[in-house]
């Protein structure tokens, strides 16, 4: 008699177990619901179906149900997702949240094997523990507050794979935010383009290049950008930046460069060189995966920099190096030169307000290692992007130029 008891006690526990973890109110398009408040304003949280979901799922702002205080249909507003309520939903591939969800439970996305990217509106005021842990395809979270909102500690486990996209202006507060800064990259969700190349800002100073186009023979790694009357510096190039790129020969990284990406330019098979112009070489930390065909590329460094260079990791493994630049690169008046010949250079950018007269004439030669070179030509995308030409905007070219490269004034103010 005894044991019989104790078995139907233990039955009676699991099914009431049961009943409670997969309690829910009602359903509406596949999505099971909770209502959280009963009273206007009329609000419901989404909860699980026990790892059901799958696909693609868009969350509505607000569904409609039978409010039994009313005695009448309502429209409720969805302000939570719940915890666990994507829990272990390995089907799942894409998740849209509306901008009325405030907040994010324990767990919500944890488990979800097959979510790539999220994007957490301005709306989300909180996010809990776990979110999203055992996320293993998940490469991207977008947040689109300008100030960080309340994110779990323990989120620091699992968001160390995972780039964050924010706002231009929000890149420095995410930055300064515990939890959100131990992202793997913390990046501007907007591009920004200049030089043939497209920029992410990553913190309050600094840009990382994250795509290339098409250039003639030679690429410059420009070492600051102008973008809204500020100026950053370019200090990184970012994973696969000109992968594949095969239209340039040589390559040119001005000292602001602290970093070049995994596989930043791989498969760009056509290089044959790279000029460093950093005294110091700088650590790279995935070895030789930034360039496909080291063995075949020449490293140009800095005089009096080659033993430095030959004794670091993944520098040593060109093909050759040699000191001095193969087309040397300076400043004269503000204005960036590029060896092209023995007697000629050609602008690759700088400030043009250097060009707008007032007395002082574009110069049609130019001085470098006490020689004299002739300016006959301003390169492809010279001074793409330059926002900061001063009144009256009209610039006065050299009367040497030959030859203007592809969109090398573009997206000026002149």
């Amino acid at each position: 008699m005894k044991t019989t008891l104790q078995r139907l006690w233990l039955l009676t526990i699991m099914t009431f177990a049961t009943i409670g973890a997969n309690a829910y109110q009602f359903e509406v398009d596949g999505i099971r619901y909770d209502v959280t408040s009963s009273v206007s304003p009329y609000t419901v949280e989404v909860v699980s179906r026990q790892g059901g979901y799958a696909g693609e799922i868009t969350i509505p702002t607000k569904v409609r149900y039978y409010n039994t205080s009313t005695h009448g249909y309502c429209y409720y507003e969805v302000t939570s997702i719940g915890e666990d309520a994507f829990l272990d939903c390995t089907g799942l591939t894409s998740i849209s949240i509306p901008n009325s969800v405030t907040e994010i439970g324990d767990y919500a996305f944890a488990g979800c094997s097959g979510l790539t990217a999220v994007t957490i509106p301005q709306s989300v005021d909180s996010i809990g523990g776990g979110a999203f842990k055992q996320c293993p395809a998940l490469t991207s979270i977008t947040c689109e507050r300008e100030t960080p909102c309340v994110l779990s500690s323990t989120e620091s486990d699992y968001t160390r794979n995972i780039n964050l996209y924010v706002s231009w202006d929000a890149v420095p507060n995410y930055n300064n935010a515990e939890v959100w800064r131990n992202f793997k990259n913390i990046y501007s969700s907007n591009t920004i383009g200049g030089y043939g190349v497209g920029y992410r800002r990553y913190s309050q100073y600094y840009l990382v290049i994250v795509s290339g186009g098409g250039y003639e023979n030679h690429l410059d790694i420009q070492d600051t950008y102008n973008y809204n009357g500020s100026e950053y510096y370019v200090r990184k190039i970012g994973e696969k930046a000109f992968y594949g790129n095969n239209s340039f020969k040589s390559l040119f990284l001005h000292r602001s460069i602290k970093e070049i990406g995994d596989k930043a330019f791989y498969g760009c098979d056509s290089l044959k060189s790279v000029t460093v112009e950093s005294l110091r070489p700088w650590e790279i930390t995935h070895t030789s995966t930034s360039f496909s065909n080291m063995s075949d590329i020449t490293l140009y460094v800095p005089y009096g920099c080659k033993a430095d260079y030959e004794v670091a990791s993944f520098w040593n493994q060109f093909g050759a190096m040699v000191e001095g630049a193969e087309n040397p690169v300076f400043t004269v008046d503000g204005i960036n030169y590029r060896l092209t010949s023995d007697t000629e250079v050609a602008v690759i950018g700088g400030d043009l307000n250097y060009w707008t007269g007032y007395g002082r004439p574009a110069p049609t030669t130019v001085n470098y290692r006490n020689a004299t070179f002739n300016v006959t030509s301003v390169a492809d995308y010279a001074f793409d992007g330059r926002q900061n030409l001063n009144s009256p905007r009209q610039i006065y070219l050299p009367t040497s130029i030959k030859s203007i490269g592809n969109y090398a004034f573009r997206n000026t103010n002149l």
